[in-house]
């Protein structure tokens, strides 16, 4: 219920009155007395005659002083009114608060239930403040600051453990993080080992797919080569001797059969080349025991073509 109020003691209206500088209307701050006896702060003296040289105006009464060889500080210090503006200043520290609820009365009663300062029109209106511990305010305050006082200390010290426990708390985390980067270095070592002995047993294995195909490759070759030559032999043979039918007359035709009759003796007695009619597929078969990958194997699969035969009959 209690806010700062507006100075309204006594003792402020003599100050405002008596211990105020007339030219930054605050209270004293170092005041210097001039020939004619007005004071004004230290430094408002400066800022007045600054640029002014061989003389003191008063900024009150107009009165013209010679500047002291020391200047504006070398001038006499009001000692007296220094100890007022300090009386002063003190009294402003303990003034009593205004209270919120009622104009101008000040609040000189602590209610220790509810923990806030009171004035009488509250004590008197409040039915529930008369059920509480009340005490006056300079009865309560110094057990209070007591409290205050006796609590610093041991929150103080409780601070060194919270700075040691967070000073821990750092260390972890540092040898934590040492520790996964050293973790993560060694997944990164080995997976680097496994992934060379991948790379090695994966390119074996494509060499030999390798070697494997261009075997095949010749052989499938020869054989194309081989019986493109046999295709072109037994065709020749069959235009000629369909040519001699077609074209010959029966003298010419007779001279010709010899010949014709030898061809296909010949044709008769020629085989096939040598072909696997089983046709070979490669097949990867996944990682088994003691493999990096895996291995290659074939599977025969039998073929039915003209390949079966193996010679001509008649």
């Amino acid at each position: 219920m209690a806010k700062k109020g507006v100075h309204g003691s006594s003792l402020w209206n003599f100050a405002e009155e008596h211990l105020t500088c007339s030219i930054c209307y605050e209270l004293f701050d170092t005041p210097k007395t001039l020939a004619c006896l007005h004071s004004f702060c230290e430094n408002c003296l400066l800022q007045y005659h600054d640029g002014y040289s061989g003389e003191l105006l008063c900024p009150v009464c107009r009165q013209a002083d010679s500047t002291p060889l020391g200047g504006v500080e070398s001038l006499t210090t009001d000692f007296k009114l220094v100890n007022m503006v300090e009386a002063v200043r003190q009294e402003d520290k303990q003034t009593a608060p205004f209270c919120s609820e009622h104009a101008g009365k000040p609040c000189r009663a602590y209610c220790q239930t509810c923990e806030e300062l009171l004035c009488l029109n509250c004590l008197a209106e409040s039915d529930d403040h008369s059920q509480h511990v009340l005490e006056e305010v300079r009865e309560v305050v110094d057990g209070k600051r007591q409290a205050v006082k006796e609590h610093v200390p041991k929150y103080q010290a409780f601070i060194g453990e919270i700075v040691a426990a967070m000073d821990t708390t750092q260390k972890l985390e540092q040898d934590f993080n040492s520790a996964l980067d050293i973790t993560r270095k060694a997944v990164q070592e080995q997976a680097a080992k496994k992934i060379a002995k991948v790379n090695k047993a994966k390119n074996k294995l494509l060499d030999k797919i390798q070697q494997i195909q261009s075997k095949r490759k010749e052989r499938f070759a020869e054989n194309e080569l081989q019986l493109m030559v046999m295709r072109n032999t037994f065709q020749e043979i069959i235009d000629h001797a369909v040519d001699a039918m077609q074209e010959s007359n029966d003298y010419d035709f007779l001279k010709m059969y010899p010949r014709l009759n030898n061809d296909f003796k010949y044709l008769t007695n020629t085989s096939l080349p040598s072909i696997d009619t089983n046709a070979s597929f490669l097949k990867f078969n996944p990682r088994t025991f003691g493999t990096m990958l895996g291995k290659l194997s074939t599977e025969r699969t039998k073929t039915d073509s003209v390949f079966s035969v193996c010679s001509i009959r008649p």
